[in-house]
């Protein structure tokens, strides 16, 4: 077998837009309208808040005396708002699926979410509609209800041998609801750079490598009129990058420093969003067990969340400039990969002493984050990284951790992170933590001693490095970009979280 030529996966060569989840063209193609009345032939997504009984309908489109009927034919059906399934009611023509909201105490937005996604399911497995409803329903917006069912619809299939579609609606209607076509088409956009960010996460990585990231970047980026800047391995070198291309050194696939630069109102200023993309993490010689390796794909998440915002933002006119900088690359373990024990030079000069070969995505990092600052001086840095396994301990797959040198930045971030339902936790850079990212041989060294236990602390400390005076905050994603459990967000595969985060961020910064 030594000599035999290595089969070609069948995709490799596809274009990646034929790849995208049927739910991203939908967007485009569905007919969006808005009325005062439901008419027959519809099928109408109904929150109802749990109770004992049947339940409250909070839905505007849906009269009192629609619902008190509902209600007798759910009790006669056996059902309640606490069931864990929806129950659709043909009433005069017109399907009312019956969807309990959530108990859990989050945000009316995440709430809103969670009751679409759990309608996408019912829709997924049992219905062909021409048409869908959403309507307001309390605090629960007719739009953010139509997110999570959009968000249910995405489905990844093209890498299957006979790639199957759904029905999907072909009109959407917001019942007692009325949106601008401005603003559909930003909420849309939105939605699409999230599914992407997806699609990113959830293809196999012997096609998502970091060459086929690049090639996706650049060719998102002619699309929207954006100027992309690509740099493979000699560039990388060139500029100093001795860490990013540490972590390339057991692979035999080009590293790529992406770079994506959008034009905002103020060319004269600028922010940076930063991402890890490391395409897979087999952990170099400190090899991951095999448990869980499969997932590894995931470890681009950052990455993932960089490329969907700068495909947002890519359709808006921010206050600023936005330069998303992407590392794209694998950790593998070949002929000459990184060593323990090895030091390596970084951008800024500083050396780092690598004691664990699986602590990469900070190598990658902090070269980038200081090529950011040399080379567009940010008025603001946010990295975003599935940058440890300690920070599950901490927070679950429910919200993400963030650390910053900036106080108020970081509030500013978390409003972010808060009005665009996605749960951020801070956590501190307490000066203590500084010593413990020194080395004996080098000027740092990639993991602290085995004594500290704060990882994902270890993990901020150790990137403070590489900043100075910039503001600057630090997403570790690695329990949310992948099987979030937060309300309102896919449990399966990759969530998109931090999308919404960071372009909320660069459209709101006044500096």
């Amino acid at each position: 077998m030594g000599g035999q030529e290595k089969v070609k996966f069948k995709h490799k060569s596809t274009d990646w837009q034929q790849l995208l989840p049927q739910a991203f063209q939908w967007l485009e193609a569905a007919k969006f309208s808005h009325s005062q009345t439901i008419d027959k032939g519809t099928h109408v997504v109904v929150p109802v808040e749990k109770t004992q009984s049947l339940g409250k309908s909070i839905c505007s489109g849906v009269s009192s005396q629609t619902f008190s009927t509902m209600e007798k034919l759910a009790k006669q059906a056996g059902w309640n708002s606490s069931s864990s399934k929806p129950l659709t009611l043909v009433l005069d023509g017109i399907a009312y699926s019956l969807v309990g909201v959530s108990t859990v105490k989050r945000s009316p937005l995440q709430l809103a979410r969670q009751v679409g996604l759990d309608a996408a399911k019912l829709f997924k497995q049992n219905y062909t509609v021409e048409k869908i409803s959403f309507c307001d329903a309390g605090d629960l917006t007719a739009f953010d209800i139509f997110s999570g069912f959009a968000q249910g619809c995405y489905s990844l299939t093209g890498f299957k041998n006979k790639s199957s579609s759904l029905n999907l609606p072909k009109q959407v209607e917001f019942c007692c609801a009325n949106y601008s076509q401005d603003t559909l088409e930003d909420h849309c956009q939105m939605l699409q750079g999230t599914f992407l960010a997806r699609m990113i996460a959830d293809a196999p990585p012997n096609w998502l490598d970091s060459e086929k990231f690049a090639e996706i970047a650049a060719s998102m980026a002619k699309k929207l009129n954006l100027k992309c800047t690509v740099l493979g391995r000699e560039e990388i070198l060139k500029n100093k990058l001795g860490a990013f291309h540490s972590v390339a050194e057991g692979t035999t696939i080009d590293p790529k420093l992406i770079a994506i630069e959008i034009e905002g109102v103020d060319s004269s200023r600028c922010v940076s969003l930063v991402g890890k993309g490391l395409t897979f993490d087999a952990g170099g010689v400190n090899i991951k067990p095999s448990a869980g390796i499969s997932d590894m794909k995931y470890d681009l998440c950052g990455g993932a969340a960089v490329l969907g915002a700068a495909y947002y933002l890519g359709h808006k006119k921010p206050p600023t400039n936005v330069v998303c900088l992407i590392g794209a690359v694998e950790n593998m373990l070949s002929i000459n990969p990184s060593r323990p024990g090895d030091i390596v030079h970084t951008r800024n000069g500083k050396t780092i002493e690598i004691l664990n070969t699986d602590a990469e995505g900070r190598l990658v990092l902090a070269d980038l984050l200081q090529y950011s600052i040399d080379k567009y001086k940010p008025e603001f840095i946010i990295d975003i990284a599935t940058l440890t396994g300690a920070v599950l301990m901490a927070l679950g797959s429910v919200g993400s951790a963030c650390m910053s040198n900036d106080q108020a930045f970081a509030d500013f971030v978390m409003s972010s992170g808060n009005k665009s339902g996605e749960p951020l936790w801070q956590l501190p850079l307490w000066p203590e933590f500084n010593k413990e990212v020194k080395s004996e041989f080098a000027d740092l060294k990639n993991i602290a001693g085995p004594s500290v236990k704060a990882g994902t602390i270890m993990g901020g400390a150790f990137l403070q490095e590489f900043v100075g005076e910039t503001k600057w905050l630090h997403l570790d994603i690695a329990g949310t970009g992948w099987g979030c459990t937060a309300t309102g967000f896919p449990s399966h595969g990759g969530s998109g979280f931090g999308v919404r985060t960071l372009s909320s961020a660069c459209m709101n910064w006044e500096g």
